[in-house]
């Protein structure tokens, strides 16, 4: 929200190319051995963990490449 109550973002979700600096996203990891984590803030609540966790279930698999846009 901006200083007048009015969301910054949301109006224009499909055309946002800069968020401010407070209002990005927080994203911390660690890692030892046998040991990962991984921690995100999202302040505007609409961040799950569900993207975090299909990513995370991909690492190291196989990927397909679409090239085909140039």
């Amino acid at each position: 929200m901006d200083d007048a109550g009015a969301p910054k973002y949301a109006h224009r979700r499909g055309q946002v190319q800069h968020v401010a600096p407070e209002d990005a996203c927080l994203l911390e990891w660690g890692m030892e051995p046998g040991r990962a984590w991984l921690q995100a803030v999202d302040r505007f609540g609409r961040l799950t963990a569900s993207p975090l966790v299909r990513v995370l279930r991909a690492w190291g698999g196989k990927a397909q490449v679409d090239a085909s846009g140039g």
